[in-house]
Parts: structure tokens; sequence; C-alpha cells
């Protein structure tokens, strides 16, 4: 904040640099898990970038592609798509369908389209990712790494568990040989092999990739991250599967909890948390509870996507179940 401060006093509000300064200014607020003043200072990045250099040029790209994720991560999909589709145009306009910076627009569209459950789209936009990456930084870049993770995610939400182990199998490999194996990026196919290990009954490798990709986690970001998350909600769901309700309810307490905090009573990570323990409520016969639950997550789902969203589609689903 004092580096802009410097640069606005110097340059002028109106400046490149300042839009540059304000796009790392938006990550930190981001990692600190303040994604409001996150979309701010980005949204305020791309203006300047507009107004001091043109809409088709490639920094504005950037800054797009960096706004397209911060407001995926706070919900708002279609608002994503437009400015990841956007950077996409102007960067291949600019550089070629092949160029490296191409990749990140690609890869953040997919990860939109896997929310959307659209597996098609998510896979292939991601396999154009990962082939652009590996070609210009070769297969153990960290950054091919990061598009291995999507596409076995992608693989294990659309039930292909023997396809997705290699992919995150191969990511944890390079992401441990370019960062250590305590590195927060580390803890993200952690956390989907930790997964796909329970699902198959494998209990005790569960348990221990869980609380890995936990200790990650937490020694990175502190106990109240927003971003543990994504950890505690699938280590609920294993333990519930494991048998032990009660610390399944204790954890996914401790996530909601943690989202709440963050991102308010309406956030997206909200709605997750809530949908969690909806299913795993369900799963222990507590229907009335699932359904209390359930109807909370359809409102925030409703409020953020619209109605006719995936995601709520999903919600409904399970929300018929109570009932029939």
């Amino acid at each position: 904040e004092e580096a802009l401060e410097r640069r606005q006093a110097l340059l002028g509000p109106g400046h490149p640099s300042v839009a540059e300064t304000l796009g790392r200014l938006g990550q930190l607020y981001y990692w600190s898990g303040d994604h409001t003043r996150a979309r701010e200072a980005l949204v305020r990045a791309v203006e300047i970038q507009e107004a001091a250099l043109g809409p088709e040029d490639p920094a504005v790209a950037g800054s797009l592609t960096t706004l397209g994720w911060i407001v995926w991560r706070t919900g708002d999909h279609a608002a994503a798509q437009v400015h990841l589709e956007r950077a996409l145009a102007i960067q291949e306009k600019a550089w070629g369908p092949d160029h490296i910076a191409v990749s990140n627009a690609l890869y953040f569209l997919g990860v939109v389209a896997l929310d959307q459950d659209d597996f098609g789209r998510a896979r292939s936009v991601l396999q154009r990712a990962l082939a652009i990456r590996e070609e210009a930084l070769g297969p153990d870049h960290p950054q091919a790494g990061w598009a291995l993770h999507e596409l076995g995610h992608v693989e294990l939400r659309a039930g292909n568990r023997e396809t997705a182990r290699p992919l995150l199998e191969r990511a944890l490999a390079v992401q441990e040989k370019a960062y250590g194996p305590d590195h927060l990026v580390v803890a993200f196919p952690v956390t989907k092999l930790a997964d796909i290990h329970s699902v198959e009954g494998e209990r005790q490798r569960a348990d221990a990739l869980f609380e890995r990709s936990l200790a990650i986690r937490e020694n990175a970001l502190g106990p109240d991250h927003p971003d543990l998350t994504w950890t505690l909600r699938p280590w609920a769901g294993h333990l519930a599967r494991a048998g032990e309700p009660e610390r399944a309810r204790q954890v996914i307490e401790r996530a909601l909890a943690i989202a709440e905090r963050a991102f308010g009573p309406e956030g997206l990570e909200v709605s997750y948390c809530l949908l969690a323990w909806a299913l795993l409520e369900l799963g222990e016969g507590q229907y009335e509870r699932a359904g209390t639950l359930l109807e909370r997550t359809l409102a925030i789902q409703r409020n953020l996507y619209g109605p006719r969203d995936a995601v709520v589609g999903r919600s409904l689903y399970n929300l018929s179940l109570i009932h029939i």
C-alpha cells in the first residue's frame, strides 16, 4: 500500500505502473483472505491500463486474467468467464494461440467450466493449457503441475478415479520437486489424492494425506485462513464415510466458522461448507437437519448464480433425495 501511494504521488493515479502495483496488491489481498479489496484493486488496475494503453493491450489481458480468477473465487462465474474469455482473445491476437501467456486464461476457463459441471469443456481447455506449458516450459515445470492437478480434478469430479489418480500423482511429483514437500501448492494434489484413497476405502492412507494437507495449509496461512476449508470439507466427508460422524461434524463446523468469518453468511465458500454438512447429515439419516442446511445452501447459491446454474441444480437434486 505504501508503494502504491508513492507511485501515485510520483507518476499520477493513471500511470500504468500504478496499475501494475494495484495488480500485485490485489493478489496480496486475495491471499490474505480479503477478496473484496482484491477485486476492487484489479478492477481499478484494468481501468487504468485500458485508459493508458488501450483495451487490447496484453497488459490488460494479464489483469483481466487475475480479475477473472478472483471473481471466480467469490462465486461470480458469469463475470469470471467474461473476463477470462476477453483476456484469451487479447492474448491470442497479440501472441498467437500457443504462447505461454495464453495458458493462464485457458487454465482458469477450465476451472470455471468445472465448477459448472461442464467436464468436456473443462477437459478440453485444460489439456490445451497443459500442452502449451509442457512445450514452452517443460513437463516438470510447476505450471505444468498446476494444469495436471486441475485435469486430475476434472476426472475426479467426473467419476473417473483411475484416470484422475496418475494425473494427480504426477502433479504432486512435479510440485514437490519444484517447491519441496511442505510448500502450500503441494496441499492441492495431496487433498485430491486423499479423497481418492478415502472413496476407495484406504482409510489410513487417506487420514495421513488429509492431515498432511491441513498441516501444510495451517503452517503457510494460519489456522483461520479461508483456504483451509479446501482441506476441511473433503476431510469431513472422509470421516463420515469412515464411520466417525461426530468427528466429521466438528471438522465441518470449523470449516463453516472459518468461511463465515472470511466471507460473511452469504459467501460462496459458506454454501460449499453447508452443502458438505448437509450431505453428512443425509448420510446419517438426519433428514430434517439436512433439509435445513440444504435450504440455506440453495438460498445462497441462487443469489450468487441465479436459479438455473449447475451448482443450484446439484443442490436441488440433493434436496429432492430428502423428499423421495
